[in-house]
């Protein structure tokens, strides 16, 4: 049986919107290290607003998240659903096309936080390509950073 579960996100849940000033100011550190990414990568004229992009999916994708009080609920958090189902619920997804170019023949699957998924394909249709390209991109460097610093450290280390 496939098991889908979310993307790991850097603000994974409703978290991110709390309006207290640590949670404030970690979300103004983040978009200020997002922008730091993009000026280091030579883009430094629309640094910030790829920044703001990037966040604008970021909180989309966080606000859909369950809390992790939510998620320890397991009877809540897995739902055997049909492929039919997926298609209606997140069209813009895909599922049919992806599962099979995959080489998966099933016709359900388990799903972790179904309306992640579903916010997921509306967000596919109302963000721009612009924000999505930033959102990638962002995340591309952010993860290739992380695995570059390992590999320095590792070699350092011998």
């Amino acid at each position: 049986m496939l098991i889908l579960t979310r993307v790991v996100l850097d603000f994974p849940t409703k978290i991110i919107i709390q309006k207290d000033s640590a949670t404030v100011n970690i979300r103004s550190a983040y978009l200020g290290y997002i922008a730091k990414i993009f000026t280091l990568s030579g883009d430094s004229a629309t640094a910030k607003q790829a920044a703001a992009s990037v966040m604008k999916i970021e909180n989309a994708l966080a606000m859909a998240s369950k809390t992790p009080v939510e998620l320890r609920d397991p009877e809540a958090n897995y739902h055997k659903i049909s492929i039919a189902e997926l298609e209606k619920q997140a069209p813009n997804l895909s599922w049919s096309e992806l599962l099979d170019q995959l080489g998966v023949k099933q016709d359900t699957v388990l799903m972790g936080q179904p309306g992640f998924y579903t916010a997921l394909s509306g967000l596919l249709q109302s963000a721009s390509v612009s924000d999505w390209k930033n959102y990638l991109r962002f995340h591309f460097i952010d993860n290739y950073v992380l695995i570059s610093i390992v590999v320095l450290l590792m070699q350092i280390l011998k």
